[in-house]
């Protein structure tokens, strides 16, 4: 089976330094491999996550596996639901 995600852009406000976007996007392409695993999908055209509220200390590595879940969370809502 083959999934296929495609995400515009994360943008993260006022947090990180400018080498921070490579190990969040890294962190982020991990953990979302990692909890596709299941393969609990909905079919989507487009999904709308819920929000990520990053933690008081930024962590790269984190705030990219907190992204996945939420994207993983949004891939896994049911239609009505």
């Amino acid at each position: 089976m083959r999934i296929t995600v495609h995400i515009d852009r994360v943008v993260l406000d006022g947090v990180g330094g400018p080498g921070d976007a490579a190990a969040v996007g890294e962190a982020l392409r991990t953990e979302l491999a990692r909890l596709a695993g299941d393969g609990n999908f909905r079919d989507a055209r487009r999904v709308t996550a819920p929000d990520v509220r990053l933690g008081p200390v930024w962590n790269p590595a984190s705030a990219g596996r907190d992204i996945a879940r939420s994207i993983h969370s949004g891939l896994n809502e049911r239609r009505g639901a």
